[in-house]
């Protein structure tokens, strides 16, 4: 380099003052907690693969411990075994080819329908079969073939026949009504 006059000043070299970004200890310590972190995973595998070749040895049978025996206290139960006799009269009384009035709930979507249509098969009406028969046809039904499976209310061939069965009794029921309008 030169001033005005044209004197020489000094020489530049490329790079002559150049510095790393970060100062070389921050560095060094970048590279010391590094190795440290290598060495402590390799220690990690050295010691597996000791407990591999020594398995822990297995624990020893004890004998178990032998508790006083405790007393139990009943609390008079004189008002729950009245109700228990009233309600074992009043199931007594009832006829036996009458099942129990069950309340249908509201469903939010048809696989909720199927499922509390399969839990509770005596209350279908053909409706109810037009509905199953038409379900266990549609690509939701295979979807969750697998589940109902599970929970043991897939479609059987006992359950097509009892569909069947209703839809053709609800058909004979119309018929002579449609030739008494004619």
């Amino acid at each position: 380099m030169r001033n005005r006059q044209g004197q020489l000043l000094c020489i530049a070299e490329f790079e002559a003052n150049k510095r790393g970004y970060f100062p070389e200890s921050v560095l060094d310590q970048a590279r010391y907690k590094r190795a440290q972190g290598r060495i402590k995973r390799a220690e990690a595998r050295i010691e597996e693969a000791e407990q591999e070749l020594n398995p822990p040895q297995l624990i020893e049978y004890q004998p178990s411990i032998e508790l006083p025996p405790m007393a139990i206290i009943q609390p008079e139960h004189a008002a729950i075994e009245v109700a228990a006799t009233v309600e074992t009269q009043a199931i007594e009384t009832q006829p036996e080819n009458v099942s129990p009035i069950i309340k249908r709930p509201h469903f939010k979507s048809t696989i909720e329908k199927y499922t509390w249509l399969m839990n509770h098969k005596r209350t279908w009406d053909a409706q109810d079969a037009r509905f199953l028969m038409k379900y266990v046809d549609s690509h939701q039904y295979f979807d969750m073939l697998q589940i109902y499976s599970f929970d043991g209310i897939s479609w059987t061939k006992t359950d097509d026949e009892t569909a069947t069965n209703l839809m053709q009794q609800e058909e004979e029921l119309e018929e002579p009504e449609e030739a008494a309008a004619r």
